[in-house]
């Protein structure tokens, strides 16, 4: 068992995000995370990779219980975009790099081929889907020391389906070459 929730409810200025939830996700498997704008899906994942803490219950990774500081440990897939616009794609990269110091940067370059993503073009000049391939490739270039690595985040399986022709999990098994788990949502 990697990941695990018992009973945890999060609350955001009284409001529940969250509400008594219990899960136990397996090591090895890719997991969707499904369900309506509102319905908790980022909250979970943001518990999931240490970026906040519950209200209530217990968040754990290999039994013990997740800290703030195991964050720097997993790989994390935000749908807000993180960038300078004024960057390349590959200035960009390179600074994550800097911050990241687990990112694999021969296996971004890979990435950024394998998704038809110009490294010389500006931030600011990527489509809405072109910054979402970016924050992917940073995402799963990262070398977590957590046990064979983990990346949480978002994915427009649509998007991938009509640029690709395969369906996301396909894509995923593609890209993510080599790597255990993968909670999207």
């Amino acid at each position: 068992m990697m990941f695990e929730c018992q009973q945890v409810t999060k609350r955001y200025l009284g409001q529940t995000a969250l509400n008594k939830v219990t899960l136990q996700l397996p090591q090895g498997k890719m997991i969707g995370v499904i369900g309506p704008n509102g319905s908790g899906k980022t909250t979970l994942l943001k518990l999931l990779a240490g970026l906040c803490q519950p209200s209530e219950g217990k968040v754990l990774v290999g039994g013990r219980v997740l800290k703030r500081r195991d964050a720097a440990k997993i790989a994390y897939l935000s749908e807000l975009d993180a960038f300078y616009s004024f960057f390349t794609v590959e200035e960009t990269l390179h600074f994550f790099a800097s911050q990241f110091g687990d990112l694999n940067v021969a296996k971004a370059e890979q990435m950024l081929q394998f998704l038809n993503l110009d490294a010389q073009v500006k931030v600011s000049h990527l489509s809405k889907g072109h910054r979402g391939r970016l924050k992917l490739v940073l995402a799963l270039a990262r070398d977590v020391p957590l046990k064979e690595g983990k990346v949480l985040g978002c994915y427009d399986a649509d998007e991938i389906r009509s640029h690709y022709g395969q369906s996301l999990t396909e894509w995923m098994k593609r890209v993510y070459e080599g790597r255990q788990d993968v909670l999207t949502d």
